[in-house]
């Protein structure tokens, strides 16, 4: 199953997208399905550790464009896979409140290795965008 994903990096207040495809790595299409059904409808989901296992670091339902979400202390710089069931795109950010670089997982978009897309353990803030922009 291949979802899409931009990753970019901020750099004197210009924006570089890179689009890529990708294919869940190491999991089976059972593993996604399996986070899928683990991962609430209408929710993102993110995980300690790759193939959606470990922890549930976090289950956010973005219910508008423009919703945003701060990851707890505790779960800072720690999620290692993800799956959005949301009808909305979410861009993940290194930083807090939405800065430094980002990765956009598409509504429906999972990755069972966010090191394979250069994204492990980065995540601090996340926030819901229109459908479609990206």
């Amino acid at each position: 199953m291949s979802k899409k994903f931009k990753f970019a990096s901020a750099a004197a207040g210009a924006a570089v997208l890179i689009a890529t495809g990708f294919t869940g790595g190491a999991a089976s299409a059972a593993d996604t399905e399996q986070a899928s059904q683990d991962c609430k409808p209408a929710h993102l989901c993110l995980w300690e550790h790759t193939g959606y296992s470990g922890w549930k670091i976090v289950e956010w339902a973005p219910l508008h464009s423009e919703d945003t979400y701060e990851l707890a202390d505790t779960a800072l710089h720690r999620a290692s896979s993800v799956q959005n069931n949301s009808h909305l795109p979410v861009l993940l950010y290194s930083g807090r409140a939405g800065n430094g670089m980002f990765l956009c997982v598409t509504a429906g978009g999972a990755s069972a290795d966010l090191a394979e897309l250069g994204f492990a353990d980065k995540a601090t803030s996340m926030k819901a965008y229109d459908p479609g922009y990206c």
